[in-house]
């Protein structure tokens, strides 16, 4: 087997977690895991579900161009998120894909 780790990684980490589904559809669930502080067994494995969410989307929209960063990290995302989300309480139900998207297109615009 070429990757042992993985498929040992893989079978472990939902009996450490317990039965928690690690998905998210909507930007206010996204946004749960990416500040969930509820209990300290879950809080590590939420966030990194969260930063990797976050990574996806703008290594996506990177390679399509559709924005700019210049080598920047998104560090600070989930805070814009809990923000954005506070001050347009409509989007909460809105796709965690397109919510993200949005803000990173405002936060990397491509200005040549």
């Amino acid at each position: 087997m070429k990757y042992p780790v993985l498929v040992i990684a893989a079978l472990t980490i939902p009996l450490l977690f317990g039965t928690r589904s690690f998905s998210a559809s909507t930007a206010e669930q996204i946004n749960s895991f990416c500040s969930d502080t509820m209990t300290e067994e879950i809080a590590p494995a939420s966030r990194v579900f969260c930063g990797g969410y976050i990574f996806a989307i703008r290594d996506i929209l990177d390679q399509s161009g559709e924005i700019c960063r210049y080598g920047a990290s998104v560090t600070g995302m989930e805070d814009k998120l809990a923000t954005y989300l506070e001050e347009n309480p409509e989007a909460k139900e809105q796709s965690a894909i397109t919510v993200i998207s949005k803000l990173l297109k405002e936060s990397y615009t491509c200005e040549w």
